[in-house]
This record gives C-alpha cells, sequence and structure tokens, in this order.
C-alpha cells in the first residue's frame, strides 16, 4: 500500500473550521485540460440563465451539483479510511488481519452514495447531450442515450461511446451502477461477524512493519472472481473519468460557457458587458 493524494483541504487556523476541500482529480483534469468539470457547467449554466432556457438551467445545474456531491463523497471516504486507520494503530491489529467495526458501514454508505452521484452526473449529462446538443427528444438516462446513438458516428456520440465501453480503463461509464450494486450486496448491514476491511503492509519510504487499511473492491465489476483493487484508489480514478468526460462533453454544447464580471461604480455593484 502507498499514499495516495485525493485532495487538499484548508482550515481555518484560528478555529480549525474547514474552508475548502479541492479534490486531486478536478484538479488534475484542470491542469491536463484547462477546465474544472463543475465550473465549466456552472459557466454554461449561466449562459442558459442569461437567455432564459429553463430545461438548459435545470439540466446544468444538476450536473454540477451531483459532480460536486460526488467531490464530497469522495472526502467522506478518505475520512473513513483514516477512522479505520486510527482504529489500527490504536489496537495495533497485525498485517494479513481483517475486520470489521461500526466505522465499516459509514464507509461502504459513502462509498454508495459516491456512485450514486456519479451515475446522476452521468445521466443528467445524457440528457443534455440528446436535448441540447443532438435536439432531440429526451432520454431516462445513459443507457437511454446508448441505445440511441448506437449506429451514430457523430463526433459527440463517439465520445460517449468510448468512455462507455466496458473495456475502458480502468473505469468506464458502464461500471458505474455495477459497483453502486455491489456495495449494497456487500455491505455489513445489521452484523458485524464479516470481515471486509484489511490491514496490509506499506511501501517504502513508508514505515515498514506498520498496516494500512484497504477495502477491496473487483477491479473489474463484471469479473466478481478477478482480481481487486483498493476502493478509495477506484473512486479516486472515477472521479477523474468523470472530470475528463465533463469537460470533453462541453466542447460541444451549443450554449458557450459565461463567466460574469462584476465591477463597482459609485458604490453600486454592476455587470460588466461582453
Amino acid at each position: 500500500m502507498q499514499l495516495l493524494i485525493v485532495g487538499i483541504e484548508s482550515l481555518d487556523a484560528a478555529t480549525g473550521q474547514r474552508i475548502e476541500w479541492l479534490a486531486a482529480a478536478s484538479d488534475e483534469a484542470n491542469a491536463r485540460l484547462g477546465a474544472r468539470p463543475d465550473r465549466i457547467w456552472s459557466e454554461i449554466r449561466n449562459r442558459a440563465a442569461k437567455v432564459g432556457d429553463e430545461r438548459a438551467i435545470h439540466l446544468c445545474s444538476a450536473i454540477s451539483f451531483h459532480y460536486l456531491a460526488a467531490e464530497i463523497s469522495l472526502r467522506r471516504v478518505s475520512e473513513g479510511y483514516h477512522a479505520l486507520q486510527r482504529h489500527v494503530h490504536r489496537t495495533k491489529t497485525p498485517i494479513g488481519h481483517r475486520f470489521t467495526n461500526m466505522d465499516t458501514f459509514d464507509l461502504y454508505n459513502d462509498l454508495h452514495g459516491f456512485f450514486v452521484n456519479l451515475g446522476s452526473t452521468r445521466d443528467y449529462l445524457a440528457s443534455f447531450i440528446a436535448e441540447k446538443i443532438d435536439s432531440d427528444n429526451p432520454v431516462s438516462g445513459h443507457s437511454s442515450l446508448l441505445k440511441r446513438i448506437r449506429h451514430s458516428d457523430a463526433e459527440v456520440h463517439r465520445v460517449v461511446q468510448t468512455f462507455s465501453d466496458r473495456e475502458f480503463s480502468p473505469i468506464g461509464l458502464a461500471h458505474i451502477g455495477e459497483y453502486r450494486d455491489i456495495l449494497v450486496h456487500r455491505s455489513p448491514i445489521g452484523s458485524l461477524t464479516e470481515d471486509w476491511v484489511e490491514v496490509v503492509g506499506l511501501r517504502e519510504p513508508l514505515p515498514q512493519g506498520a498496516g494500512g487499511v484497504s477495502l477491496k473492491l473487483p477491479a473489474n465489476p463484471f469479473d466478481l472472481a478477478g482480481e481487486t483493487v483498493d476502493a478509495l484508489l477506484l473512486v479516486h480514478h472515477a472521479l477523474l473519468i468523470m472530470a475528463k468526460y465533463l469537460i470533453e462533453i462541453a466542447q460541444f454544447s451549443p450554449i458557450r460557457p459565461y463567466r460574469p464580471h462584476l465591477r463597482v461604480i459609485g458604490g453600486q455593484i454592476e455587470e460588466v458587458p461582453e
């Protein structure tokens, strides 16, 4: 096991209160593609508001909200790992031991919430593609959009199809619902007898002999008997893939992003004309 930076948290020095949380996946997408997904979809919403497109306002707001909610779920998963890590060090649990305690269900709940929000982001984006990019009838969700475009060679549809391929690695849009269901079936509801969290050895340069916690999920949700992957690593990559997908689809939006600029004149705040 090795350290993974999943986000950056800013705290108020005087009060210790959280000021800001930035997911590392969003910042990585920004560094690679020049945009943060939540911001670019908020800016598309701004443009929709200027022209009075209520449906676009709703869809863009939902896309931004559920993506940010997935970010918060990722933060809570990280905090859940921290709580379990403290338990391991406090009890000196040996490497190789598997355990469950009261914090384990919280971790499953936050992982499930992450995939629920990621799925909602994907489905609202499917509606935007169908209605605003394709100027077509509404769809019920991502799977409905895939059926409609299965024979299309339009560039935006090729992007959707690529991210939706079951072989997309390390995790694609087709995997989101599968992981959501896996977490429901595996969660330790009403019982603490199942051993789900494993204590694993740390890699150099971390201290040797000390253990880190890992909750293993299938690396391929369509192959439950295959290799496994750490859940925190998985959701970090899932958020990064969604960030890239949101940014790529935004390039096809007929509603261009708009970031308002304000100025103060005579004590009054006004918007600077474009």
